[in-house]
């Protein structure tokens, strides 16, 4: 049976920051991304939808949603290899990704 690809971020990121194996580092850019997620989020819904054309908000979109199963996929292949430093170069590649959105430098 397939699993389910997880819904947002957020929830993937949960499982990261419950696993044992994980070190603090990795914790702390699973927070980061947490956060990033949601301020990506709150930019699509207050600036991004009021300020940019229809087609250029379901790119945006669409490519939130690849973040999504881009974090859902690392997660799931860390779970199974516990290669931490693969899932940290994942994760943050997609922080990065989504802060250029936002034009945050990393760590703000």
């Amino acid at each position: 049976m397939k699993a389910t690809p997880a819904r947002d971020i957020r929830t993937s990121m949960i499982r990261v920051m419950s696993a044992r194996s994980v070190h603090n580092r990795t914790v702390a850019l699973a927070a980061d991304l947490i956060a990033a997620d949601a301020r990506f989020n709150e930019w699509c819904l207050e600036v991004a939808k009021e300020t940019l054309p229809e087609a250029d908000l379901m790119k945006i979109l669409d490519q939130g949603e690849k973040y999504v199963l881009t974090c859902d996929r690392a997660v799931r292949q860390f779970e199974q290899d516990k290669d931490t430093k693969a899932l940290e170069a994942t994760l943050s590649l997609v922080l990065a990704r989504l802060l250029a959105y936002l034009d945050v430098p990393e760590g703000a």
